[in-house]
């Protein structure tokens, strides 16, 4: 019975990504964000993605990165890959936060992890930039948000 019940709840939340991706496809993007909002509230890591860059690009309504760095947190602590790499490089350029080479390196880090496909280049470039003491902290975090968002992962 839970089961069922639950299912009840998480179809009108996939109804609402497959309308909002074939919206966000064909451009629609007051659309497109109008079947978002459910599903992102909803937990839906690919849903706060896309929100994080409707609102960072501006797409449909005007621009605003703070909002965008929100949505990205959200579906980068869920483990999310490309918000991963995208809130590592929010940190680094400063992109609606206050700029943060150590927290860009640990996300970078992370991404890497999940196997985005410029994150190793990403943690080169910073690295490089990072004195040593900096570049500890940061690993140090690297392991809390590792067990965090990797608990399976043979290590």
């Amino acid at each position: 019975r839970l089961f069922l019940l639950l299912c009840c709840f998480a179809l009108p939340a996939q109804a609402d990504m497959q309308t909002a991706r074939d919206a966000f496809t064909n451009g629609q993007f007051e659309k497109a964000v109008e079947n978002l909002i459910p599903a992102a509230n909803s937990g839906n890591a690919k849903a706060e993605f896309l929100l994080g860059n409707i609102h960072t690009i501006g797409m449909g309504h005007p621009k605003n990165p703070t909002r965008g760095f929100e949505f990205y947190l959200r579906a980068a602590s869920k483990g999310h890959v490309a918000a991963q790499l995208r809130l590592s490089r929010a940190y680094l350029n400063g992109t609606g936060t206050a700029p943060d080479p150590m927290r860009a390196l640990l996300w970078a880090e992370l991404a890497v992890i999940g196997r985005a496909d410029a994150a190793p280049d990403q943690v080169a470039r910073i690295r490089k930039t990072l004195p040593p003491k900096n570049i500890k902290k940061a690993e140090k975090l690297l392991q809390d948000y590792r067990t965090y968002l990797f608990p399976l992962e043979i290590q």
